[in-house]
């Protein structure tokens, strides 16, 4: 962010080997010291393209300046796009109308969003779009140029784009018609329960034989129907992803706003009448609205971000507006003087394999050879009814299980057995029970992840391997 005066941003994205992409939005008018905060924000964009002359340039900006109209701020733009040999694109494919920004109420259209590009960088079609429903004063604008792909990579002195691969999502209970998923785990499990039952002929103290693959089948087709009607039926987002500021009457307001803008460009987009002070009144409405509720966000709660914090305290509290609002926690950076989280990972794998290994064979194979002759004398009481999992035992269990919590390997949580349908606890049951008379847990059971965690607090540079120590999660 650059000035004070607005966010005016300047972002690179390493488009192909030889290519890259930089937004920019620049001040608009009215904006205090403009000309001076202007040619400040060129002068960095200048800097970046100076730095990185071996790439082709696109540049994607909202000028807020009409660059055919003389002026001291449209002659700071057109003096970059001399400077680095770059074009115009919409002078490049004329089309009907060039305006991008449109403010109906007050008439007033203007060209002010602009792709341009470098002189080598052919492009083959340029538009302003028309959609159906555009509630912003801006239209989108496109672009298609005509580019032989060398071959991809990055350029290490650039920021590398984030990949949707390193955004954690999580699934959004809160957003979800839990419903829907309610029917469609029973729909999945129903098969499941079905096969199970078929071990009710056994009664208690006979000896039950079930292979264990089969076991294994059962257990993981349980698991695969929570996950799969959980990846059918609710959202997953990053954090942050929803405001917790929009309400339902913002919900109606855009509604408004939808139905009265399809009217009104049915109608032909008429400059006067009911139709356009319809739209124009619900566009306005649902604009002020949004900007009303992003103000308050910083000074008020809604009903349930109150609720979630009410009765926590300490950490709780922070944990829990951490989780509500999204704010980042400070990372460490670096382990051994190294960056690349990959070689991170593999190194903290080869110590804590190291760590686990024994001090001595000999000692090892001891006590190794000691614990397999007192397993070879365990006795296994016979199994009463008293022993066996019920409903009620299991249920129970389920509920006191907080939300919130991070799944395990399986990708399960505390939700997906919460918000499904009660046929899940009959077949863990029957289930469990069967696990308790065969002797066999499904080899999931075993699996777990270990995650390195800092012995010093407050030291987010300069830690080595052995300032961590492993803890274990189970499955």
């Amino acid at each position: 962010m650059i000035g004070e005066g607005g966010p005016f941003l300047i972002s690179v994205t390493v488009l192909l080997a030889d290519c890259i992409i930089i937004s920019a939005y620049m001040p608009c008018s009215g904006t205090s010291d403009r000309v001076n905060l202007y040619s400040t924000i060129l002068s960095e964009l200048q800097a970046i393209v100076e730095n990185h002359t071996q790439y082709k340039l696109i540049l994607c900006a909202n000028l807020n300046t009409e660059i055919d109209v003389p002026s001291s701020i449209s002659n700071l733009a057109k003096n970059l796009i001399h400077v680095n040999n770059l074009q115009s694109n919409d002078l490049l494919h004329p089309i009907a109308n060039r305006y991008t920004f449109v403010n109906e109420a007050q008439h007033v259209a203007s060209c002010i969003d602009y792709i341009v590009s470098s002189t080598d960088l052919p492009s083959v079609a340029y538009n302003v779009l028309d959609l159906d429903v555009n509630l912003s004063d801006h239209l989108p604008i496109m672009c298609i140029f005509s580019h032989r792909i060398i071959g991809c990579g990055y350029d290490v002195n650039l920021p590398k784009p984030k990949s949707h691969s390193d955004v954690v999502s999580y699934f959004r209970w809160d957003h979800a018609l839990l419903c829907q998923y309610y029917e469609q785990t029973r729909v999945l499990l129903e098969p499941i329960f079905a096969e199970l039952v078929a071990f009710d002929h056994f009664t208690v103290g006979s000896k039950i034989s079930v292979p264990h693959d089969k076991l294994e089948t059962i257990y993981n087709s349980v698991v695969t129907a929570l996950t799969t009607s959980a990846d059918l039926c609710i959202p997953k987002n990053w954090k942050n992803f929803y405001k917790f500021w929009w309400s339902q009457e913002l919900n109606e307001l855009k509604a408004a706003a939808v139905t009265s803008a399809r009217a009104w460009q049915q109608a032909g987009k008429p400059k006067y009448g009911p139709i356009f002070q319809n739209y124009y009144k619900d566009k306005l409405s649902y604009k002020k609205r949004i900007r009303e509720d992003r103000q308050q966000e910083t000074s008020s709660f809604t009903n349930s971000l109150h609720d979630a914090l009410l009765c926590k305290n300490g950490k709780e509290f922070w944990k829990c507006w951490r989780a509500k609002t999204g704010t980042k926690n400070n990372c460490i950076n670096q382990v051994d003087g190294i960056a690349d989280s990959a070689i991170i990972a593999c190194n903290f794998v080869k110590h804590f394999e190291q760590i686990c290994q024994p001090h001595t064979i000999s000692l090892n194979n001891k006590m190794k050879g000691k614990y397999e002759e007192m397993h070879s004398l365990y006795f296994t009481p016979k199994i009463k009814k008293s022993m066996e999992f019920d409903i009620q035992l299991i249920d129970s269990a389920v509920s006191d299980v907080s939300n919130g919590k991070a799944a395990g390997l399986d990708g399960l949580t505390a939700e997906h057995l919460k918000y499904r349908h009660p046929i899940v606890i009959s077949i863990l049951c029957k289930l469990f029970n069967l696990f308790i008379h065969t002797g066999y847990l499904p080899s999931n059971f075993g699996t777990s992840y270990t995650v390195p965690i800092p012995k010093q607090n407050g030291r987010l540079h300069g830690l080595s391997i052995n300032d961590f120590r492993g803890f274990r999660s189970a499955l």
